[in-house]
């Protein structure tokens, strides 16, 4: 593949006439290649002559490299070969220096451990076909590997666990944050995870396989989370008996909050636990309710092949107004479909 960073393992000749040190400029001879570049000593200021040690080489321009290619090291002036080496990694990301965990992994990495290694530079996981494109692997590998896999998604356990960790704190404080609520959002949960969009399908799999998560009403929380409003009592049951006194024709939502003393707050969580159903702005119907006008427009579509506002109002005794909050939310819902002035199941 083509590269301007390498790994490296480097010894310098007992016979060079010095160390190479840290920042030196270089010539890199590899294959065909002929590259000028400079050196990174990751640990320490220089390899001495007789020496070995861990090299991060940038080079001037790309090459074409892999894994275990051998390379010459010379210096420029004057034209002196210093020593050489093999190459541990041809697409390495920027290192800290000093660091015993790099060179920890570059040794696992130089003794055939390349595909747990690579794994490991995605702290975030990686798709499968990426991972085996860059070490050119087979899916046999993949299956020895110290590793959680969901579905076309792999991540190492070092990584698995980060995040699994980071889930459990992120929804311990949003629960603590906003007990009314059933659960985070999908998309809110991603973005606090640092997850790519393509991989996070996988990471929801992995963690409500393990039960670490479950998903509510499309929104995710943690398995021993339960919605104070299940207990709240007073307000709750007021609302839904103000909601459910007339159930086709309910008052706005707005006024039968505010005289039932529940909050927005709770009015969503209502929602999103799904004790009510908002089909506009200020409409909503308990969950009977719903679910019997929904079988009300199945069985008038059923009987006369479509369904208008007008007949709807009738059959339910209602206004005009949370007819068509009904009818168009079913639009929305994919249930229904407008054509003309009525509706027909989709």
């Amino acid at each position: 593949r083509a590269t301007r960073r390498v790994d490296a393992k480097l010894r310098v000749l007992a016979s060079a006439p010095q160390a190479v040190r840290h920042g030196s400029h270089v010539l890199v001879h590899t294959g065909t290649a002929d590259v000028a570049g400079r050196v990174i000593v990751l640990d320490g200021h220089e390899v001495g002559p007789g020496q070995e040690g861990w090299v991060q080489l940038y080079l001037e321009r790309s090459i074409a490299a892999a894994d275990h290619d051998r390379f010459v090291l010379r210096v420029p002036s004057p034209p002196t070969t210093v020593g050489g080496g093999s190459f541990v990694d041809v697409a390495p990301r920027k290192h800290p220096r000093h660091d015993s965990a790099v060179r920890e992994s570059l040794s696992r990495r130089a003794s055939g451990d390349v595909l747990q290694e690579e794994l490991r530079k995605y702290p975030r996981g990686v798709s499968v076909a990426a991972l085996l494109k860059a070490t050119v692997a087979v899916e046999a590998d993949v299956e020895k590997l110290q590793a959680r896999r969901f579905g076309d998604w792999i991540f190492s356990e070092e990584a698995w666990e980060s995040i699994s960790s980071r889930a459990a704190l992120e929804l311990q404080a949003f629960h603590g944050a906003y007990p009314l609520r059933a659960g985070m959002a999908r998309e809110e949960l991603r973005s606090r995870l640092g997850v790519a969009p393509a991989s996070f399908p996988a990471v929801v799999q992995g963690l409500t396989d393990e039960g670490r998560i479950v998903e509510r009403n499309g929104s995710i929380a943690a398995p021993a989370h339960r919605v104070a409003i299940e207990t709240a009592g007073g307000a709750v049951s007021a609302l839904l008996r103000l909601l459910g006194h007339t159930p086709f024709a309910p008052p706005s939502l707005s006024e039968a909050a505010k005289q039932a003393g529940a909050s927005d707050e709770m009015v969503r969580a209502m929602v999103q636990g799904g004790d009510i159903v908002r089909v506009g702005d200020d409409v909503a119907f308990t969950r009977d309710a719903y679910a019997a006008a929904v079988d009300l427009v199945r069985e008038l579509v059923a009987a006369n092949g479509s369904v208008t506002v007008a007949q709807l109002r009738d059959r339910m005794g209602a206004s005009r107004r949370p007819v068509l909050a009904l009818l168009e939310h079913l639009d929305s819902e994919r249930v229904t479909r407008r054509v003309g002035d009525a509706r027909v199941l989709r």
